[in-house]
């Protein structure tokens, strides 16, 4: 669910977004190193082009209005979404998420090409998705 509260599945999302290398995060407002890690995300918004790169907020709280506060303190609210069902979703269970901050990276067909991507503040990350990015180009 959006903001808006729409609802809209992560298939979708992915399939809006089509084309991008997508950078799904999935977080807490409960989550201290979730928190840590959003310096570290604008960063890399600003980095890449919006028609190459789609940075996705997942957030698994149980609290709609404590999640929607936060969103709009820290200014995410574009591309943030909060799972309804919280950490006990059969997604979860299919991409074996047990533990956040967790990020996962998918390439411009959807795929998901790391199931436990670098934190937004490695110094890896920027070069798996550069790299990421130009081989959708090839």
């Amino acid at each position: 669910m959006d903001s808006d509260q729409k609802e809209i599945g992560l298939e979708e999302l992915i399939k809006v977004n089509r084309g991008k290398v997508i950078y799904l995060d999935f977080w807490a407002t409960w989550c201290l190193p979730c928190y840590q890690q959003f310096p570290y995300i604008e960063a890399l918004i600003a980095k890449y082009h919006p028609s190459e790169f789609m940075y996705i907020h997942i957030s698994v709280d149980d609290d709609y209005e404590k999640w929607l506060s936060v969103i709009q303190k820290y200014g995410t609210r574009e591309n943030s979404y909060i799972i309804k069902q919280g950490i006990g979703t059969k997604l979860f269970e299919q991409l074996n998420l047990n533990s956040i901050p967790r990020y996962l990276l998918l390439d411009s067909k959807g795929e998901i090409i790391h199931l436990n991507a670098p934190r937004p503040s490695s110094t890896q990350v920027e070069n798996l998705i550069t790299r990421t990015i130009q081989n959708t180009k090839k």
